[in-house]
């Protein structure tokens, strides 16, 4: 509905840029990959988990009260589905190594850990591809790479009661 010329404009065009970006990010879309290294070291990719396991995205930062929080509900998916086809996946927003390495120690995960600094995210800012500007947030990608659950799309509860059920309704 706006003029060719605001379209056009500088304004226009990151106006558009960053509708694209949202209308991707919605549930029933085939998520962008990325490649990262773990807290072990370890050399991953989602897209090598693509046909092989569902895909828990979680991001978070060692400070924030309600990410920590939800660790034991995290850690009840886990156990509960971890050896069914489901992989977790943490990515640490934190600025700093120390304070993610930190956290990791004082809040043991059995699962894949990750930090969005450069030293771990092979050139691409996790938080950018799935524009994060506030945490927690989980994604929810089945086998095929599309989301099919995002805890503020959907309006989940802090018990995380629809996850939970979207992760009862998978074939795992």
């Amino acid at each position: 509905s706006f003029s060719s010329q605001v379209i056009s404009s500088p304004l226009g065009q990151s106006v558009a840029i960053a509708l694209n970006k949202k209308q991707t990010l919605l549930i029933g879309n085939e998520m962008p990959v990325f490649s990262f290294t773990t807290s072990q070291g370890e050399e991953m990719s989602l897209a090598n988990l693509r046909g092989k396991k569902d895909v828990l995205l979680c991001f978070w930062e060692s400070w924030c009260a309600p990410c920590i929080r939800s660790l034991p509900i995290l850690k009840e998916i886990h156990g509960q589905y971890g050896n069914k086809g489901l992989q977790l996946v943490h990515v640490s927003l934190d600025n700093a190594e120390k304070k993610w390495k930190e956290s990791i120690e004082r809040y043991p995960m059995p699962w894949l850990q990750t930090l969005n600094l450069p030293p771990y995210i092979n050139g691409n800012k996790i938080d950018s591809l799935y524009d994060i500007a506030f945490i927690p947030q989980y994604f929810l990608l089945d086998k095929s790479g599309r989301l099919i659950y995002h805890n503020f799309q959907v309006d989940d509860d802090e018990d995380y009661k629809k996850l939970k059920e979207t992760l009862k309704k998978l074939s795992m």
